[in-house]
């Protein structure tokens, strides 16, 4: 069984500039993803999809595989799915199990990989991470973050075959993880998510 890690990781942004190569604690946003995906047991390729040059020697130094991604792929309205399906059919990769890792979710842990890997081996339906519809109050950096229970972009599981049949992660039967109550659900898309990933990175909580 071998599971193929998808980072899809484009140059431009709509809210946040260049988001991606933006420092947070002192390393590119990306590398967050990419550490976490380093970390887990469970996968055994690394692929940083991109149409940007200089995310693609970054991605290099780290250590893991690059596709180029085509011009195309690259525009606002291009769903992340069909980055991954691009690095599926493109054939330089093998795989049995499929991971998709958003980088503007920079504090998942490897262990959440780990175990959304664990549940698509058990049930071989996707899996999807979610996160509670409530306010989760974050005393510690001032500031309170509202997390519905709907996908949250922390992590998405599916078997290849599955993928290219259907087309998508989400699909009639497919399984919830539930993150807990914590950081690991924070997604980056605004200037005030950057602030609060920033308090978070400052405060030491990860």
């Amino acid at each position: 069984m071998t599971t193929l890690a998808v980072i899809p990781c484009r140059a431009r942004s709509q809210r946040i500039p260049f988001k991606n190569t933006r420092l947070l604690g002192g390393k590119p946003l990306f590398q967050w993803t990419v550490d976490a995906a380093k970390a887990a047991s469970t996968i055994d390729t690394i692929v940083v999809s991109t149409e940007d040059p200089l995310i693609a020697e970054m991605a290099k130094h780290m250590g893991v595989e690059v596709r180029d991604r085509p011009p195309e792929l690259a525009a606002d309205d291009v769903q992340a799915v069909d980055v991954v399906l691009d690095v599926l059919n493109c054939g330089l990769w093998r795989c049995d199990l499929v991971v998709m890792l958003q980088p503007t979710s920079p504090f998942r842990r490897a262990m959440q990989i780990d175990t959304a890997v664990s549940l698509a081996m058990e049930c071989e339906w996707p899996v999807v991470s979610v996160s509670e519809n409530r306010s989760i109050p974050y005393s510690e950096v001032g500031a309170e973050v509202r997390f519905p229970r709907c996908s949250n972009g922390v992590v998405y599981v599916a078997y290849a075959d599955y993928l290219r049949r259907k087309g998508g992660f989400h699909a009639r039967h497919v399984t919830t993880y539930l993150l807990p109550d914590d950081i690991s659900g924070h997604d980056i898309n605004t200037e005030l998510d950057w602030h609060i990933a920033e308090m978070i990175v400052e405060k030491g909580l990860v």
